[in-house]
């Protein structure tokens, strides 16, 4: 008798185990289901959702560059040619824009061009421009972008001399003047593609491109790129004691802050002679 008693509680516990088991499977499987149901939603887009590249672009034109920006935008289902139009805001009325963007059959990709004539723009100012496409339900595409263009100075070499850096030595430097302004460049002064912009007062007193910041002084990313420290950068002290031009003693000096995000290399009086 009591073997038969433990035979029937094993057989009653297993029973209820399994059938347990069974149930968690279905519940999970509901719940899997019903994931899948919410989760795997696909959303079809049309062929006329479309989103710009890029919410802004800069571009600087010199003498022998294009009057014209390329635009590229972007949409998801490319089956079928597809016209979508443009909604351009263009307070200065110096920009031509196309009414419309046409996507050929197939294509992802579309590009349109904002042109312009540059005897119009004023050396040295920013216009700007901003187009629209329609509204669609794709979340987080770029439906808006703004567009500045600059009429560059006319540059010409000025000087060749010797730049010396509190904190990266010294090396031969050309500086170039823009013709008919008190305005100056050191070209890649740091590194490769950052120009060093800056004016030159009556007083000799030196002020970068950019404006000043809050502190009261200017900023500039040198591009140089430090081994451990990442990217350099600095401010500019435009106080006339410690920062100056005068072109009769052929000489001109820099108060830089230079720093980096986990900390500072401190003030340097840097110099150009020539």
């Amino acid at each position: 008798i009591i073997f038969n008693i433990r035979d029937f509680l094993k057989y009653e516990i297993m029973r209820k185990i399994k059938y347990f088991g069974a149930i968690g499977f279905i519940m999970l499987f509901l719940i899997a289901c019903d994931q899948n149901a919410t989760d795997g939603t696909i959303y079809n887009a049309t062929n006329t959702e479309v989103a710009f590249n890029e919410a802004s672009a800069n571009y600087t034109f010199g003498t022998d560059d294009p009057e014209e920006f390329e635009v590229l935008l972007l949409r998801a289902n490319s089956i079928g040619a597809a016209t979508i139009p443009l909604v351009k805001e263009d307070v200065s009325g110096l920009f031509t824009v196309p009414t419309n963007v046409e996507f050929a059959d197939g294509a992802y990709e579309a590009a349109i061009k904002v042109s312009f004539d540059r005897t119009k723009l004023a050396v040295g100012e920013d216009y700007s421009i901003k187009l629209n496409v329609p509204e669609n339900p794709i979340q987080g595409k770029i439906r808006t972008f703004t567009l500045t263009i600059n009429r560059d100075y006319n540059w010409q070499l000025f000087a060749t001399g010797t730049f010396t850096s509190g904190l990266f030595g010294s090396w031969s430097q050309e500086l170039y003047k823009a013709e008919g302004f008190n305005k100056y460049k050191f070209p890649e002064l740091f590194a490769e593609g950052y120009d060093y912009k800056f004016s030159v007062a009556e007083n000799g007193s030196i002020s970068l491109f950019g404006g000043l910041n809050s502190n009261g002084l200017y900023d500039f990313v040198t591009g140089y790129i430090h081994p451990t420290y990442d990217m350099v950068s600095l401010y500019l002290d435009p106080d006339i004691n410690y920062s100056f031009f005068v072109e009769t003693t052929k000489t001109a000096c820099f108060n830089h802050y230079y720093y980096v995000d986990a900390g500072n290399f401190g003030w340097k009086d840097d110099s150009f002679t020539w």
